[in-house]
């Protein structure tokens, strides 16, 4: 049977990618079947408990909603995924853990469907996939809100969890929105937020109004759209960024350098620096001319933000889908 043709749906939406603020993979153990478990992923952890707790009337899983199940509490949260296609790969990954190719079959401590249904088994999968050759180059980082789960990190019993980078922290109290963890040192929620709404007015100050050159390659940097008609298919915006009009720029965001830089020309010194050749840049680097630590990731959020925030006047759409939105959904997200 032929295809039908398109008629403007959702998949012919132009998504730009923005690197998320926040989006993790969370594992929930039911309070009543404490041997009951469910995997997910979301941007927003508070939010989603709520859901499958049933305080809030849309969203949950129906899995989630039997009787006899609820209350759920949350165990613990991969999070700093690059995209939200990548989490759901974690995240099913995760799910099919007996059969993923993202650990190896004479690593799988999960034989089948119906094994691996301890808590051990559960940590021990999350420590197999952050070690995994895929999800490694990626800095993910694990929040854990059970003593009891940090303890079976710690206890290692399948020895998997080595290097894993881990935060043992209480939930409500990292997720609070109190004014007082404002000031807090410690990595939270609120100051993860703060802190990125900094960087991102430091960014636009530094790129949109003023007139940056790329402190590698020296060309001057213009955040100008080329383009005059809306982009209205995702086509049409593949084309245009295929076009390099508008290229990818970033910032160091050390409040005392704050030089601009082309993303691709960051990528290429830090993928050939020291001599050393590698296919993807480190998780931290060095800034080329202050010499502070950088996150790629950071950088790579910098850039992406930007960019949606140069070309969202283009976009014909009312409210313009971000690929990481809750309303976007991936058309191919597997295991592959």
């Amino acid at each position: 049977m032929p295809r039908r043709p398109s008629t403007g749906t959702q998949s012919d939406t132009p998504a730009l990618h923005v690197v998320p603020s926040f989006y993790g993979v969370y594992l929930l153990q039911s309070e009543p079947k404490p041997s009951s478990f469910y995997i997910g992923s979301t941007p927003d952890p508070p939010r989603r408990l709520r859901q499958h707790n049933g305080d809030l009337k849309a969203g949950g899983a129906y899995r989630t909603k039997r009787a006899g199940f609820r209350p759920w509490r949350m165990l613990l949260v991969v999070y700093d995924f690059p995209s939200k296609v990548s989490a759901l790969q974690f995240e099913h990954s995760f799910q099919h853990c007996h059969e993923t190719r993202h650990i190896k079959q004479e690593e799988r401590i999960s034989k089948n469907k119906l094994s691996g249904r301890t808590l051990h088994h559960k940590v021990a999968n999350v420590a197999l996939l952050l070690r995994s050759s895929y999800f490694r180059h990626l800095p993910l980082k694990v929040l854990v809100f059970e003593e009891a789960v940090y303890n079976s990190f710690m206890n290692n019993k399948f020895v998997t969890c080595s290097h894993v980078d881990l935060l043992n922290t209480n939930f409500n109290e990292y997720f609070s929105v109190m004014e007082k963890d404002l000031d807090s040192t410690v990595d939270s929620w609120k100051t993860r937020h703060t802190n990125e709404n900094e960087i991102w007015s430091m960014a636009k100050e530094a790129v949109i109004l003023g007139s940056p050159r790329c402190a590698l390659c020296l060309e001057p940097i213009e955040q100008v759209p080329e383009t005059s008609s809306p982009i209205s298919k995702r086509s049409d915006l593949q084309r245009y960024l295929q076009s390099e009009s508008l290229p990818l720029v970033t910032m160091c965001y050390n409040p005392q350098c704050r030089d601009v830089f082309h993303l691709s020309c960051l990528g290429h010194r830090f993928t050939n620096s020291d001599g050393f050749q590698s296919l993807i840049p480190a998780t931290v680097n060095r800034c080329c001319s202050c010499n502070a630590k950088l996150e790629w990731r950071t950088l790579a959020k910098i850039a992406t933000k930007l960019r949606y925030y140069v070309l969202k006047d283009s976009l014909q759409l009312p409210s313009q889908v971000l690929e990481n939105d809750d309303n976007y959904e991936s058309q191919n997200v597997n295991d592959s």
